[in-house]
């Protein structure tokens, strides 16, 4: 039904009357992930809108009730989506993946070059301050300078002055 929608015309990011909520945010919700992939297939299709409750986007709604691995990542293949969006509690899909202390699905979203590690909610954590494992903590960690340097195989040059 979703694509004879679209094929008539159907504006995807509209919001319901309820919760605000857009088609996305349902199919991320109830894990339909064909439903997710025909509505990311829209080219107006906008997977950061928020919903009018807690200002939630579609992600977020996947991390926190639909809990699959598989809605995630069919979301993620979206190369618009901004992972760093924050509720209104400040919350982002990161850090609520940490306090359901689901690894694979912080594993998935780590993989996004554009996470942020340092947002901070409005209870004044971020997602390392939210792990409850020493496993979740470990991924979780910034690298230091050397490590960094070390698993981009990049060294250090050094040039000398000369005595004058």
């Amino acid at each position: 039904m979703v694509v004879e929608l679209l094929a008539v015309g159907a504006d995807p990011n509209i919001k319901d009357k309820f919760l605000g909520k857009t088609a996305l945010m349902n199919a991320a919700q109830m894990n339909h992930i064909e439903t997710i992939k025909v509505l990311l297939a829209a080219p107006n299709v906008d997977p950061n809108i928020t919903d009018e409750l807690g200002g939630w986007t579609a992600l977020i709604w996947a991390v926190v009730k639909g809990d699959n691995l598989e809605t995630i990542k069919a979301l993620l293949t979206n190369k618009a989506i901004n992972l760093n969006i924050q509720t209104v509690y400040g919350s982002t899909a990161l850090i609520s993946a940490v306090i359901k202390n689901n690894l694979d699905v912080v594993k998935a979203l780590m993989a996004n070059q554009n996470i942020d590690l340092d947002i901070i909610a409005d209870d004044g954590k971020t997602a390392f301050d939210n792990a409850k494992s020493d496993e979740m903590r470990q991924l979780l960690k910034k690298p230091t300078t050397a490590e960094y340097m070390a698993s981009h195989n990049l060294k250090v040059i050094c040039s000398e002055k000369e005595n004058e």
